[in-house]
Parts: structure tokens; sequence; C-alpha cells
């Protein structure tokens, strides 16, 4: 796993990590490892091994896919829970939720423990304000963060939420008129 972690460190590495269906390996591993028998230090670096499988994979089209597909943000947000992959886990969720389809799943699965780790002094703070502002452009998933984050505290920690992009705001139609000369 430690392998497969360091050989998706590049482009080349990366794609034959997704032709070769790891990202759904990864999510199956990491699942395992939160459970027993190894929940708990036995499984720590199968974890973070994962963790980080699944945070360079996230960063590229094909790989976002892949883990959303594998049910990867379930195991991630699990992941935040877990002391020694909890950073790693963060910086894949801050990937995935780049993509429209991930970001109302990534609230639901990780909102309260993204809040909680946001509130702790740090650089895991710092990658969970960029989830949560990534997660904050889906108009559902900004009500779940106003449920998780009070206002005050919304601003304090987040700042201003941006406009929510236009494809979510509105829908326009343009009605079809006949020709009139």
């Amino acid at each position: 796993m430690h392998a497969l972690a360091m050989v998706t460190r590049c482009d080349a590495g990366v794609d034959a990590a997704l032709d070769a269906g790891v990202p759904a390996c990864m999510v199956r591993l990491a699942g395992s490892a939160l459970r027993p028998p190894f929940a708990g230090p036995p499984g720590a670096a199968m974890r973070v091994s994962c963790a980080e499988c699944l945070a360079q994979l996230s960063h590229h089209g094909r790989g976002k896919a892949a883990i959303l597909e594998a049910g990867g943000i379930d195991v991630l947000a699990q992941l935040l829970g877990s002391d020694e992959a909890v950073a790693k886990a963060v910086h894949a969720l801050m990937g995935v939720t780049t993509e429209v389809q991930s970001k109302l799943a990534a609230m639901q699965a990780a909102g309260t423990a993204l809040v909680a780790l946001l509130k702790r002094p740090g650089p895991v703070a710092d990658d969970c304000r960029a989830v949560l502002l990534n997660v904050a452009e889906h108009p559902e998933a900004r009500k779940l963060l106003a449920l998780h984050l009070p206002d005050c505290e919304r601003e304090r920690f987040l700042g201003a939420l941006p406009l929510l992009p236009p494809d979510y705001r509105m829908s326009v139609v343009i009605p079809k008129v006949g020709k009139s000369f």
C-alpha cells in the first residue's frame, strides 16, 4: 500500500493506478483498517497509506470520479476519526470536493467531523476550511453547514462565503418567439 501511495505521486503512476482499479481497492482496504482486527494501532500504517493514495488520486479528474464511485467519501469521513490518517483524509476530501457531485455527499458524511477539526488550530484546520468552502458551493450543503456553524462562527472560521455559482442560483428559460418582421 505504501508503494501504491508513492507510485501515485506522478501522472504515469496515477494513470496506471486508475487503470488497475486502485481507488476501489484503497477504499475497501481503508474500510477494513477501521474495523477489527485492524482497528486501532494494528491498522494505523494501513489507514495512512490508503488515505495518502486516495489523496494523491483525488487531484486527478478520473481519480475523483473513481473515488466517488467506490464510496470513498464515506470511508474518508470515517478516517477523519483516525488521528494518524486525518491529515491525508482531509487532503483527499479537499481534492474530491471540487466536483459538484461530491459536495453534498461530503457535507453529509463528514460535516460534523470537519467542523470539529476546523476549530482546532493547525494545518489540518486550514485544509478543513478549504473543504468546507468547496462544499459550501452547493446550496443544500451550505444549509447543512449553517446547522453546524452559526453565522458568527462561520464568519470567524470561514470568512464570508462566496456567492453560489450561477448554475445553482438561477435557471433562465428564454421563450421561443415567432419571427415578426
